[in-house]
């Protein structure tokens, strides 16, 4: 009868631990796990006092009822497996490796290294987990989780292919597929993985990690609209997610949308004080929008939550921009050891020497950052604009054809400034065709229209379609002086010298004598119609530099 009575009590204090485990009253729970084990000294119950611990997020307690685990009873894979994490989350990835090394060596169990495995690569070892994982997968050869872990052991270790191959074989689960993705993505295959993301979709998944790798996807592949639409959806749901939020702002800033992006970044480091990433971004939007001294307080304010080499190049930028060429250079000096291979440090070490009047390092420095970045547009035309300046003109028309292999369509600066560096080469060939483009993807330009009547008139060629070029150019503009300086020109190219002063004359009188070339037209003009007071007044304005 005493007996029955024992196990009655025991019993009616297991459904009382149950019961404050059914509530979520993990408080309760805990105490009472513990009283069990001290009463009892059974592991069972302790391993409930380690996991309601841990469901309290209490480290210390948890640490310490581990440890008293450990010692009493040996190893378990539940209780190892939460010690891992509260070290893991502690930064000690040492200590938790000594605990993984000591439960290898201690079970000798084949079943126990599909644990181990899982631990191993939760610690960041690859290599070790692979061994563990290979054991298991022998002895559970249909495990699709065993199987999972491997295919993420061999990425980790840098055997995309293999791990490819391993996903190849399993299931359309969707931790499966959106693993499958991701890799594909780092091999390059993005359309590959665009499609197991819309195919996700469209079975009507709708995971948070789905949804934010899709935007990050449409982001890569230079599709932001698609990527804002699915961000302003998660802002709305996950207002305080920090993934979401910098992406969305990124996203904007992608955009040009500054304004707006300055808004969401200004907001992100509110609400997160230690983001570097926001004030590097505050910077670099504050920089583009004319503030340059503000955006060199903003990456500094970076720079000292995260002193990133990353942050220091774009210090070194905007002390460029801000005219403090000293401290750029100095900053470029201390920053050598890591940006020696840097395409970017050596552009920017070629930009201060050029500033500075030392041609020859500079011109060592431009050739350096497009050997090492053989496709930036951007530093090609840079560098052609500095070897037109140092009088090389061969070498500069040579390297112009070379960087305009790499202008993109969409990118309308680089296409005009590489236009006006054909002009500059005497390479009129090359200039009409990109005016051409630039008139078809923006026909309401008037510049594109004289800058192109003007080539022709400077290459002898088609005088009539320059003439219509140049008209419509003066239709959008009539008191430009550019414009009316092309015009002059054209009837001075004609010998209709009259009509040609008229133009020309227009022209300085608007500009107030400040542009070069429309002087030396002007002068040339007054020449040939031997008007030697107006011919003595441009000369002299010229010399004045007015």
């Amino acid at each position: 009868m005493l007996r029955f009575l024992i196990l009655a009590i025991a019993l009616q204090s297991e459904l009382s631990l149950y019961y404050y485990e059914s509530k979520g009253d993990y408080k309760n729970a805990l105490r009472e796990a513990y009283r069990l084990y001290s009463e009892s000294k059974d592991p069972y119950f302790l391993e409930k006092t380690v996991i309601y611990s841990n469901k309290l997020k209490n480290k210390f307690l948890t640490r310490k009822y581990c440890d008293l685990y450990l010692k009493k009873f040996g190893f378990k894979g539940n209780v190892v497996a939460i010690y891992v994490d509260v070290l893991l989350k502690d930064g000690k990835k040492k200590r938790a490796k000594r605990i993984l090394d000591a439960l290898s060596q201690e079970s000798e169990s084949q079943a126990f290294s599909n644990v181990l495995g899982r631990l191993y690569l939760k610690c960041g070892y690859p290599k070790i987990a692979k061994k563990f994982l290979l054991i298991a997968s022998e002895v559970y050869p249909d495990s699709e989780e065993i199987k999972f872990s491997l295919a993420v052991a061999l990425e980790k270790e840098g055997d995309l292919d293999g791990a490819l191959q391993i996903l190849e074989s399993l299931g359309e689960d969707e931790k499966i597929l959106l693993k499958k993705a991701d890799i594909l993505i780092r091999t390059g295959e993005k359309d590959e993985a665009l499609k197991i993301y819309e195919k996700l979709l469209s079975d009507g998944k709708s995971s948070y990690t789905l949804y934010l790798n899709l935007s990050r996807l449409y982001l890569d592949k230079n599709d932001i609209e698609s990527a804002i639409k699915i961000l302003s959806i998660l802002k709305k749901v996950y207002p305080y997610d920090y993934k979401i939020q910098s992406l969305y702002a990124y996203a904007l800033y992608r955009q040009n949308r500054h304004t707006e992006a300055l808004d969401e970044y200004l907001r992100l480091s509110a609400l997160f004080e230690h983001s570097a990433e926001a004030h590097y971004y505050i910077a670099r939007i504050l920089n583009a929008m004319g503030a340059k001294k503000d955006a060199l307080q903003e990456i500094n304010r970076a720079i000292e939550i995260s002193d990133t080499y990353e942050y220091r190049l774009y210090r070194v930028y905007l002390l460029i921009e801000n005219n403090k060429l000293d401290d750029a250079s100095l900053e470029l000096l201390r920053l050598k050891s890591q940006g020696s291979n840097d395409p970017y440090y050596n552009y920017l070490c070629a930009f201060i020497f050029q500033s500075s009047g030392k041609s020859d390092l500079a011109y060592r420095y431009f050739k350096s950052s497009l050997t090492l970045d053989s496709t930036n547009v951007k530093r090609y035309l840079d560098f052609v604009e500095f070897l037109v300046q140092n009088e090389k003109q061969d070498e500069a028309s040579a390297v112009l054809l070379r960087g305009v292999k790499f202008l993109k369509v969409k990118d309308r600066e680089n296409i005009f400034k590489a236009a006006l560096l054909g002009q500059e080469t005497k390479n009129y060939e090359l200039a009409e065709s990109l005016y051409t483009v630039l008139l078809s993807l923006d026909s309401s330009n008037p510049i594109y229209y004289n800058n192109l009547g003007f080539l022709l008139v400077e290459a002898g060629k088609d005088l009539e379609r320059a003439k219509e070029l140049i008209e419509k150019a003066l239709e959008m503009d009539p008191q430009n002086p550019l414009f009316l300086d092309s015009m002059g020109w054209l009837y001075f190219k004609e010998g209709v010298y009259e009509r040609a002063a008229l133009y020309i004359e227009k022209a300085v009188e608007l500009d107030g004598g400040k542009n070069k070339e429309i002087l030396k037209h002007a002068i040339e003009v007054e020449k040939r119609l031997n008007n030697l007071d107006k011919l003595e007044k441009y000369k002299k304005m010229l010399e004045s530099g007015k």
